[in-house]
């Protein structure tokens, strides 16, 4: 099978926490649920579904989500950029770095079966990298409105607003063949085969683009000032931890270093009571050889002088 990927140069404001450069960023690397419908369901890293979906459920990298028929689920990534992950449809975020600050992002999704529908609104920013990835075309987006849809067989690009380059790629996501451009009212199909056709969209996907540009909800003021409050008060929750941490660090520390003199302490008393055992072991042993040599020889002289008394016994009168 090979790669679709989807290359959309703009910037976000997306909303987490992490750093790069040495500079602290404060904007989250994910997504967050503005809207859904029916059966939609986000699972971890491991498989294991996390916990029910709603309005204000982050969309975080390893997490993969799932809708089924007659389902979807809306996602802002950053003010003016939602993206709606229509039914039936396997999704995951695979990286993601974002600083709103200067409006770059380096994001990569991938679109494992099913289809996405994304709209940027207003003016975005440059040096930024947004990919989707399908398992049969890669697809550079210059436009502000676009669908990929991934079926198993292959993969249509289709353009409501702008352009976009696509371009098939082998199983390692290197580029086989020409670009296409597909503009807008276009659409681009990708086969297995890497074969690559341009068509026109059709009324019936014209008009389902222009109900998906209408009715994807981006996330409200108040819930963008929850979600807000949610990250300051991860920020000052970490900072807390930190702390704490090093000072739990610290005691350990100490007791780790008392532990160890204790110890030392301990191992030279008792080399001492060894030392000092050895010593009397040794006194015993000495005093112990000149007890037995005294009384060999006291014994050796009774027998002596035994025989003395019986010879004098034995002798002729």
């Amino acid at each position: 099978m090979k790669k679709i990927i989807i290359l959309v140069i703009f910037s976000f404001l997306l909303l987490i926490a992490s750093a790069c450069k040495g500079k602290s960023i404060t904007d989250l690397q994910g997504g967050v649920i503005t809207n859904f419908k029916g059966d939609v369901k986000l699972f971890d890293l491991l498989g294991k579904q996390k916990a029910p979906v709603k309005v204000e459920t982050f969309f975080l990298p390893t997490d993969e989500l799932r809708t089924g028929k007659a389902s979807y689920a809306d996602i802002q990534l950053m003010d003016g950029v939602i993206i709606r992950v229509k039914e039936n449809s396997i999704i995951s975020i695979k990286k993601i770095f974002v600083d709103g600050s200067t409006k770059q992002i380096m994001a990569s999704l991938s679109l494992d079966k099913g289809s996405l529908f994304s709209k940027i609104s207003g003016k975005l920013g440059k040096n930024s990298l947004f990919k989707v990835a399908t398992p049969t075309t890669v697809a550079a987006v210059r436009g502000t409105e676009f669908a990929v849809e991934e079926n198993g067989k292959e993969s249509e690009t289709l353009v409501n607003d702008g352009s976009v380059s696509v371009t098939a790629v082998d199983d390692k996501g290197n580029p086989v063949g020409p670009e296409v451009v597909a503009e807008e009212g276009k659409k681009v199909i990708t086969d297995a085969n890497d074969k690559m056709r341009t068509t026109d969209l059709t009324e019936e996907e014209k008009k389902e683009l222009r109900e998906d540009s209408q009715t994807v909800q981006s996330i409200s003021e108040d819930a963008k000032a929850r979600i807000n409050d949610i990250l300051k008060d991860f920020e000052e929750n970490k900072a807390r931890i930190k702390q704490s941490l090093e000072e739990q660090k610290e005691s350990n520390r100490a007791v780790l270093e008392g532990q160890k003199s204790s110890d030392k302490a301990n191992l030279e008393e008792q080399k001492a009571k060894d030392k000092a055992e050895l010593e009397n072991v040794k006194g015993s042993t000495e005093s112990d050889k000149a007890d037995i040599k005294s009384n060999a020889k006291s014994q050796a002289d009774e027998i002596k002088k035994g025989k003395g008394s019986l010879k004098d016994q034995l002798a002729p009168q």
